[in-house]
């Protein structure tokens, strides 16, 4: 049987907390805004605050599940959305 390689790939944030993405330095220079999204269960939640310190202007949003679960959470849909479109005023 084939192993899934998708649990032994090292996660961004893992490339970033050890340096070892050659991109990271650059990403404070990004002024687009940037979405990142976390599962509350998610093996690699407690990295992502790191992570979004990197950009100029990230916004980090916590959804239920583990990080495939969190995919088609209703939840991560409505922050995309309100990410994409804010509200006016």
């Amino acid at each position: 049987a084939r192993a899934d390689r998708r649990h032994h790939l090292p996660t961004l944030a893992q490339w970033v907390e050890r340096r070892r993405w050659p991109a990271a330095p650059r990403l404070g220079a990004l002024r687009t805004p940037v979405m990142l999204a976390v599962g509350a269960q998610d093996d690699h939640r407690e990295r992502a605050p790191r992570l979004a310190q990197l950009f100029h202007d990230a916004r980090l949003v916590t959804v239920p599940g583990d990080g495939r679960a969190a995919l088609g959470a209703p939840e991560l849909v409505s922050q995309v959305a309100r990410f994409l479109v804010p509200p006016a005023g």
